[in-house]
């Protein structure tokens, strides 16, 4: 689903009154390959719950140039929530994702194909850790 920013606090609040683990991924995802469908899958078997904070087009052009993106934002959204793995897509135009990261809160921040952010509770970051997979999402 893609989610409006301002809704991010209320979706967050009641996901954490279920008792959710919440993880979050981000990058521009411009160019939609194998290596990104791997990261996101294995980032979803980390958590109950995964946004996806996606650079807006304003984002990307501030760090790669006035020639990116090539795809325009609400094309790479659609593509992040059409996966299965991906529970909501949030847009944002800082040029990183840390304003974003603490509206979420997340208990698991997957930053690469082999490291996660974990939290020691809900919403705090911890220390850099490879957690283990909680499923097969």
């Amino acid at each position: 689903m893609i989610l409006d920013r301002n809704r991010v606090p209320d979706v967050v609040r009641d996901l954490r009154t279920k008792g959710q683990i919440i993880g979050t991924i981000n990058g521009s995802f411009d160019l939609l390959h194998a290596g990104h469908l791997h990261i996101i899958r294995e980032a979803a078997r980390l958590c109950d719950v995964l946004f996806v904070g996606l650079n807006s087009d304003r984002s990307i052009k501030s760090y790669k140039g006035p020639d990116r993106p090539i795809i325009h934002e609400s094309f790479r959204a659609q593509m992040m929530a059409a996966l299965r793995w991906v529970d909501y897509v949030v847009l944002f135009d800082e040029s990183d994702p840390r304003q974003l990261l603490a509206e979420i809160k997340p208990d698991i921040h997957i930053n690469g194909a082999s490291t996660a952010r974990t939290a020691s509770r809900p919403g705090s970051f911890g220390k850099w850790r490879t957690p283990a997979p909680r499923g097969s999402r």
